[in-house]
């Protein structure tokens, strides 16, 4: 659906009433905290206990992206689609207005967006001598907030899953604040590891990329 044609939608229900009759409440169904997961689609209904033109406010500003609001008319309103929820969505605030900006009485949606992990490392990347230990604490996000096991964490390189001891995410006691030690680094381990932590809503990954140097008393190229 175009602009104007979304615009029409709205303005379809207005039936010539008096500004005075524009201030009729609204409601919002389903209102209160609502949970969705990030990638599927909210759909909710505004309707109006009067003839009154609908838009959707979202942290107060009025949505008019016709491909991330849809509408289809209802009896008394319309029914809303949001298109694919994102993070960012998470805590925001859905509300039904008037066109014209007279506010009515309206429930809100709070919206609870539950996201994968999002993993921050302080480094990303680093230069390290052969025989060294490189090392680096994580940040790990998410919603709901995760509790992470050391079995839910998959470090790869060149698409191989790692079991050498040496590369290890240290989780403590499930906390989200973790770190990353790669020890007694050889010149063969040079290259782009990915560290995946997976929660109930999916997986998190960061790229952490290595250079590894020999000693200056040895080194065979």
């Amino acid at each position: 659906m175009d602009v104007l044609s979304f615009m029409s939608l709205c303005l379809s229900i207005w039936n010539g009433i008096g500004l005075g009759d524009l201030a009729e409440g609204q409601t919002i169904t389903p209102s209160g905290n609502v949970t969705v997961t990030e990638g599927n689609r909210l759909q909710f209904n505004c309707t109006s206990s009067g003839s009154s033109i609908i838009v959707v406010l979202i942290d107060g500003i009025t949505v008019t992206d016709p491909n991330f609001l849809e509408g289809v008319m209802i009896p008394d309103g319309i029914a809303f689609t949001l298109n694919p929820l994102a993070a960012e969505h998470n805590g925001r605030r859905i509300r039904c207005n008037f066109l014209n900006g007279v506010m009515g009485p309206s429930d809100d949606i709070i919206l609870s967006v539950e996201f994968s992990p999002v993993v921050i490392p302080n480094v990303t990347g680093a230069s390290i001598v052969e025989g060294m230990t490189f090392s680096s604490p994580l940040t790990i996000t998410g919603n709901p907030s995760p509790t992470i096991l050391n079995s839910d964490v998959v470090i790869t390189k060149d698409g191989v899953t790692l079991k050498d001891q040496r590369f290890a995410v240290v989780i403590e006691s499930g906390n989200a604040t973790s770190g990353v030690t790669f020890q007694n680094l050889k010149r063969s381990d040079q290259g782009s590891y990915e560290i995946g932590i997976t929660t109930s809503v999916g997986t998190g990954v960061v790229i952490v990329n290595l250079d590894i140097y020999c000693k200056i008393i040895a080194c065979n190229n």
